[in-house]
């Protein structure tokens, strides 16, 4: 009876401890599913796996742990891949929406300190008016100059900012 009535699933399953790490986890389950759908474009658990490793060691070369890291981009594959290399990468994730006013903007930067921007070519012009003072790195477009094929295993106390109107 004991057996039949034991609710504690952590004996039934092995969670991972973070987004990211349940990503890699469904990668080497399904590595060529599809992991990503949006309009025409369709990625792989393996290809958004790639792109991910990409983003995140170039982000962890940039910066510090903890940092508050601010993404304005249109809904696209790459925010997906800029949020998970945010998390990966031992930082803190905070969306901004590109549909907000430029003061707005200003305003959300300057109170989370954040010193590294998330755009994308589509959103970079309304960064630039808006706020030129952080370190802006184009999803579409980075340059990755090394190449490691494991993810840091970081876990902080929060993972994202988020701010309501």
């Amino acid at each position: 009876m004991h057996q039949i009535n034991n609710t504690d699933i952590s004996t039934l399953y092995s969670w991972p401890n973070t987004v990211h790490e349940y990503f890699i986890q469904q990668t080497q389950l399904y590595s060529q599913k599809s992991a990503l759908e949006l309009d025409e474009q369709s990625l792989t658990y393996s290809e958004l796996l790639y792109s991910l490793y990409c983003l995140t060691n170039h982000l962890i070369d940039k910066i510090q742990s903890n940092e508050i890291i601010c993404q304005c981009v249109e809904r696209s594959s790459e925010m997906i891949i800029g949020m998970l290399a945010i998390l990966s990468s031992g930082a803190v994730y905070c969306p901004l929406s590109p549909m907000d006013p430029q003061e707005r903007l200003k305003t959300l930067i300057q109170d989370t300190s954040s010193k590294t921007l998330l755009i994308h070519s589509f959103t970079r012009q309304t960064i630039l008016v808006t706020y030129t003072s952080c370190n802006l790195i184009k999803i579409d477009s980075f340059i990755i100059f090394k190449y490691n094929d494991t993810i840091c295993n970081i876990i902080n106390s929060f993972r994202e900012v988020i701010f309501t109107g």
